[in-house]
């Protein structure tokens, strides 16, 4: 026995071959990078087909639509008019039609290429029993398979049994239990037994291959009906790879064949994973990695939700549908898996691929021209998507952005922040694909600028201070007062300029005003006003203009000659009278129109020696004798203005005489003061020179 299906695959490709016979080669315009601001149109783009190559047909890729069915029920009709319920399983034959397993009406259907609905087998109740298609009986019928002789079979999973349907409408049991009776045994002749068949596949020499869904396993049944097991061990689960019965599955439930190389593909419901069994029997991991989820990527990093339906294009793509409400495609040249339809969401939309949503979708299969149906279980209807030409994309573009599946063009306004993404577009005909990629992303363009503080002529470059998201440019009104270089404002001469700053999209302005360089001051002080006496030490201290510091270097000369002393102070106590102090300072601050500038000078005409030399008698002897009676202090005739205060040893001022005319003479209020020590003030106005010391009176 040989399939059609099998034929369709190898067929197709030399006839097509002739026609055009390579896949589309494209290149996106540059730059590949693109970054767009929110609010503001775009200049569109598409891709550019390479006319030497493969050419792209103008069709949507990926456009969805309901071919048949609405809501559930039995009914026979045109289009979205005929209703199914909870229809599991597709298969197409080489004229178009497509063959239904409408499960819980327990019946098969077929629809012609134009929607018309009629059915072929089953009354609508469920039982078992053989005879003509319309008398038959099916119970909840999961997967249906067309041969090239227009034999349907299907997998009877409420019946455990595999049934044929022949061209001429008479249904037998093809294979297991007679009584329909689960279990798991191989065999020949009716001994053998399985338990909720789900999906069959032939190979090009007639072998059926079957999803024991409940047995975990593949069952292989030869054209005289001997059952062996090809992959799995009977009635055991779990999750391992490895050679025929080493292999363990989890409720497989869907398979497919690749008729290129005799692969197997199978969709391991419970352990979440696509296999793949080689023609020889050998079964690893296709896709998968067991995590309950919906990530794309590479196939073996790639999730799936409890994948329900397989099938196989002609170029060794493998689809698969999942309870994620998605349909998924999984590259045979890059290993890709990517979403072609479906937005994750239940519902029944039909539209382009992102917009489209399913509710349970199971059953997959291709039509001769490379269209896709797909058994929408919970929508009660059979849904289309057309696939052969035209462009696609691998994921949402920023809000606003529209892309063109026909032509693949990008265009609109973005209207929200999107971070920077890589997108692959795709140009799809029947021979393969070719792809480009280019980076997206869309920034909200505001610029500030903030005004720009008053400069003086020499003060360092400076940043200007705006922002955006996007480069900025700087122009300026007077180029001569400042310009831009290596990112910052680098000031020329005094003036005023106006800087206006522009990202492309807007533009704002700040005013810059370069006032001339400060004039480095300095003026000397000395708190020391009074005379001294020589050798006492005399500071002198710089004032600097304020901006001097840091780093200003003071420089101090006495009498022209450079003093060995650095700082903002000066002090010695060997200078003399009339000796001339100056300083100079060198600013580190802010610039100058003279960088180094000389202070006052002063003299220190502070140094008086007859003080210095002043002879203060230290006793005296008020007795009377007329020798040394009064305490007698000759330098006091210079200073009229003195004034003398006497204290006694507890503190208490005995004397007090403005001028020191009259010399004290040891008495206290006309009293003789006793013999003893005695304290002395003297202030010698207007200097305010104190003197201080001991008097002691003699008796």
């Amino acid at each position: 026995m040989r399939l059609k299906r099998s034929i369709w695959l190898l067929s197709l490709t030399p006839a097509l071959c002739l026609a055009q016979g390579k896949p589309p080669r494209i290149t996106i315009p540059a730059p590949l990078e693109k970054v767009y601001f929110t609010n503001l149109q775009i200049a569109s783009f598409k891709p550019i087909v390479d006319p030497d190559e493969g050419a792209v047909d103008p069709i949507a890729y990926g456009q969805v639509s309901t071919l048949a069915g609405s809501s559930s029920g039995r009914q026979d009709g045109q289009g979205v008019l005929a209703k199914f319920l909870q229809p599991t399983g597709v298969d197409t034959d080489a004229a178009g039609n497509i063959y239904v397993a409408d499960c819980f009406n327990h019946s098969i259907r077929k629809i012609t290429p134009e929607g018309l609905v009629s059915t072929i087998a089953g009354t609508g109740s469920n039982g078992r029993l053989n005879g003509k298609a319309a008398d038959a009986k099916f119970d909840t019928p999961f997967g249906v398979m067309v041969d090239q002789n227009g034999n349907i079979f299907v997998a009877d999973a409420g019946n455990n049994q595999i049934r044929k349907i022949t061209p001429e409408g008479i249904v037998t049991v093809y294979a297991g239990n007679i009584l329909g009776r689960a279990g798991a045994e191989d065999g020949i002749a009716g001994t053998e037994k399985f338990t909720l068949p789900a999906s069959i596949v032939f190979d090009e020499l007639g072998n059926m291959y079957l999803a024991d869904t409940e047995n975990h396993s593949i069952r292989k049944i030869t054209p005289n009906i001997g059952v062996t097991t090809f992959s799995g061990y009977l009635g055991v689960k779990g999750d391992t790879e490895g050679q025929s019965s080493v292999a363990r599955f989890e409720k497989p439930i869907a398979i497919a064949r690749d008729p290129r190389n005799g692969d197997f593909y199978v969709a391991d419901y419970i352990n979440n994973k696509v296999r793949r069994i080689s023609s020889g029997g050998r079964m690893e991991t296709y896709a998968g990695t067991g995590e309950l989820s919906s990530i794309n990527g590479p196939r073996l990093i790639a999730t799936f939700d409890h994948p329900t339906g397989l099938t196989i294009d002609n170029k060794g793509n493998v689809y698969v549908s999942d309870d994620n409400n998605l349909i998924r495609r999984i590259s045979a040249v890059t290993g890709l898996v990517s979403t072609i339809a479906g937005d994750g969401n239940q519902g029944n939309n039909d539209g382009l691929r992102w917009n489209a949503s399913f509710y349970h979708p199971i059953g997959l299969a291709f039509d001769i021209i490379g269209n896709l149906y797909v058994a929408d279980e919970h929508n009660h209807r059979i849904r289309k998507i057309t696939l052969g030409g035209g462009f696609s994309i691998d994921k949402a573009l920023p809000n606003g952005l529209v892309f063109n599946p026909t032509n693949g063009e990008i265009s609109g306004t973005p209207t929200e922040y999107w971070p920077e993404t890589l997108y692959t577009i795709t140009a799809h005909n029947d021979f393969g694909e070719g792809s480009d990629e280019l980076t997206i992303s869309v920034v909200n363009p505001t610029l500030t600028f903030p005004a720009i503080a008053a400069k003086m002529q020499c003060d360092p470059d400076f940043d200007p201070g705006a922002t955006a998201f996007v480069p900025i440019t700087y122009s300026f009104s007077d180029p001569l007062v400042a310009n831009y270089v290596d990112g910052k404002i680098h000031i020329l001469n005094v003036g005023t300029t106006i800087i206006t700053a522009t990202n492309g999209y807007e533009t704002k302005s700040q005013t810059l005003v370069v006032s001339p360089a400060e004039i480095l001051t300095i003026s000397i002080s000395s708190t020391q006003k009074t005379p001294l006496c020589s050798g006492t030490p005399i500071t002198f201290t710089a004032n600097a203009s304020e901006n001097a510091e840091p780093g200003a270097v003071y420089s101090w000369y006495v009498n022209g000659v450079k003093f060995q002393q650095a700082g903002k102070t000066l002090t010695s106590n060997s200078f003399s009278n009339r000796d001339r102090i100056y300083c100079i300072v060198t600013g580190g601050g802010s610039c100058y129109f003279e960088a180094s500038t000389k202070s006052n000078t002063l003299d220190t005409d502070i140094l008086d020696a007859n003080i210095c030399n002043a002879i203060i008698p230290t006793a005296f002897s008020p007795n009377g004798d007329g020798i040394n009676d009064t305490w007698k202090i000759p330098m006091l005739v210079r200073y009229p203005k003195s004034k003398m205060s006497i204290y006694n040893r507890f503190g208490v001022r005995i004397f007090e005489a403005m001028g020191y005319e009259l010399p004290w003479n040891g008495n206290h209020e006309g009293k003789p003061l006793p013999a003893g020590i005695y304290y002395y003030i003297i202030d010698l106005k207007p200097e305010h020179i104190k003197m201080s010391g001991s008097v002691a009176i003699l008796k």
